[in-house]
């Protein structure tokens, strides 16, 4: 505006130029002028005012670019920084470039005595690390072991190779996560927890309250217990209780079922393999047992089952505290505590050679027996009415039926061959064929207690498996005429054995022979 142009007359002799100024989001924030005597005007002066304008944007355009830049690097060195796993990147030569906190602590280094040195130098140039980037391949979920400082360390890992957008390699980011942390949450994902204590463990008979005794003091121990009885007695049950009464508590628990892995598969399970092992093999691998269980306990159910084979390797687990994978080169220290149970008689199998006697000195430290449903009568009944109470609560009942005078005689004169698990299961049939009455009679009953069980007998009337094989002994005795030899051989068991079942049902033995 010159001159003339102006609104006002006593400005006709000023001249100005200006130019609005915005913000990198467009929005007005002035106006720059540069105002003079109309004597002094230069034709280039607007050109100027503007060019100050556009320059005043693009250093607001710039603050802000910076401001963004910074936030982003800020936000990225925080991501990097607050991961659970250990972070390593490098470029096209595999320089590292990033090496995040928990990568050092990993390793015990810092980060800026290896940002700028080859990853090789940490691991060797022949390490698994370089080898993907020379191929430029990604590969996720791989177990591998990292050699540092002379020993082996096992890490969980991951490599993504960064390329360019001509496909060009510009380097690698790897992920590294320890082994245990991966151990941890495989537990916790997989269900590798003990869920029952001894609050949820019923028993008033004394000798339910002896092995109650004797597997509350082991759990203040770290040696290994033995758990012995009958299918169906509650031996995991107590197996469960011991771990959480423990230390180990807050470790893992761990269930192998002897009786459940097929032979050929026993010692993958037990020990795990590494990648590429065996045909048919995982192609990242698979931890064993003992892996998962460190820190915890492992329980071995029916170790009575488990192949005479397998057994000098577990003795020498037991042992050595160590394990090695099928296929693997570095053993592994693994920390668990050992329980076994068993419902059959170890020291007639290993008498018949089916069982070292070694291993079962080293898991029999600490002996539980717990005793048959049978003889703990007076708990019967009150079993009966906690799982009547817990499965109507499952099955949202209105209300709770009672057991009638003769239902209760038949649960009392039954012999419970299956033990607490066939009461429970029983008492389930029992609350679905009543539909819902309000007493449960003798014609809700199963089939194999009207069918088995004595009407106005006792407990001794009932034919138990131990009244069979008393019932079964004598007969051999006599066959053989008191000859322990050949009764024994009848019977396919051990001499020790058999006069350690005379023993128990109070058989005499001074007319027993012993000649061949």
């Amino acid at each position: 505006v010159s001159a003339t142009e102006h609104f006002m007359q006593e400005r006709n002799s000023l001249y100005g130029s200006a130019a609005p100024f915005f913000s990198p989001q467009g929005k007005i924030l002035g106006v720059l002028a540069l105002v003079g005597a109309y004597s002094d005007f230069h034709p280039h002066t607007l050109g100027m005012v503007v060019a100050s304008a556009k320059a005043i944007e693009n250093q607001l355009l710039y603050m802000e670019a910076a401001r963004s830049l910074e936030r982003s690097y800020k936000e990225a060195t925080t991501i990097i920084e607050e991961m659970s796993s250990g972070l390593i990147s490098t470029d096209a030569f595999g320089r590292i470039t990033i090496l995040n906190s928990v990568a050092c602590k990993m390793f015990g280094i810092t980060s800026g005595n290896w940002v700028g040195k080859s990853i090789g130098a940490l691991w060797g140039k022949d390490c698994v690390f370089m080898q993907a980037l020379q191929e430029g391949k990604d590969f996720f979920n791989r177990e591998i072991n990292l050699m540092f400082n002379g020993a082996p360390l096992r890490f969980s890992s991951a490599l993504r190779i960064t390329k360019d957008k001509t496909g060009k390699i510009m380097g690698m980011i790897i992920s590294l996560w320890e082994y245990k942390t991966i151990r941890r949450l495989a537990n916790k994902a997989f269900g590798a927890q003990a869920s029952f204590s001894f609050d949820d463990i019923y028993g008033t008979h004394p000798s339910m309250q002896q092995a109650l005794s004797i597997a509350q003091r082991a759990a203040h121990s770290q040696n290994t217990v033995l758990i012995l009885g009958e299918s169906g007695t509650g031996k995991e049950l107590f197996a469960q209780a011991i771990h959480n009464a423990g230390e180990r508590v807050r470790g893992p628990f761990v269930v192998v079922n002897c009786a459940g892995i097929p032979r050929e598969l026993v010692e993958s399970e037990l020990f795990g393999y590494e990648a590429g092992a065996f045909t048919g093999a995982r192609k990242e691998g698979r931890p064993g047992k003992f892996e998962l269980a460190h820190g915890g306990t492992i329980f071995f159910d029916e170790i009575g089952d488990m192949p005479l084979e397998m057994q000098a390797k577990l003795l020498r687990v037991l042992q050595d505290k160590n394990v090695t994978r099928l296929g693997g080169q570095f053993p592994m220290s693994v920390d668990t505590r050992i329980i076994a149970a068993t419902n059959r008689d170890l020291l007639s199998m290993v008498e018949e050679g089916i069982f070292r006697l070694d291993l079962f000195y080293r898991i029999n430290v600490i002996s539980l027996q717990i005793p048959p449903l049978r003889s703990r009568e007076t708990d019967i009944l009150p079993l009966a009415n906690i799982f009547l109470r817990n499965t109507c609560l499952r099955m949202i009942l209105a209300a709770m039926p009672s057991l009638s005078p003769e239902t209760q005689k038949r649960l009392l004169d039954y012999s419970w061959p299956g033990n607490v698990r066939e009461l429970q299961n029983v008492i389930e049939q029992f609350v679905f064929n009543a539909n819902g009455a309000d007493i449960i009679e003798e014609r809700h009953l199963p089939e194999k207690l009207l069918r088995i069980s004595i009407p106005g007998g006792g407990k001794d009337q009932a034919m138990t498996m131990e009244l069979l094989e008393a019932k079964h002994i004598s007969a051999s005795m006599q066959i053989c005429q008191g000859n322990i030899s050949k009764c024994a051989r009848m019977l396919g068991i051990g001499r020790n054995t058999l006069y350690r079942k005379m023993r128990k049902y109070s058989m005499p033995q001074s007319t027993a022979k012993s000649q061949n």
